[in-house]
């Protein structure tokens, strides 16, 4: 959490898809959502796509 939260995209990336997924954290979608924006403003593609599957999910 620390690494996101200094602005290290590829930490975003993987705190959002351990939050998604419940891979060691209980699965909350809105942190994984939070981390994932703040990796894209980073400009990670990663972190994009993810955001794109979130939002495909939910409809």
């Amino acid at each position: 959490m620390r690494a996101a939260n200094l602005g290290y995209s590829d930490a975003c990336f993987d705190l959002g898809y351990m939050y998604e997924n419940g891979d060691g954290v209980y699965e909350n979608k809105s942190l994984a959502t939070k981390y994932y924006q703040q990796g894209a403003k980073l400009g990670n593609t990663y972190c994009v796509e993810a955001l794109d599957r979130l939002r495909y999910m939910d409809i």
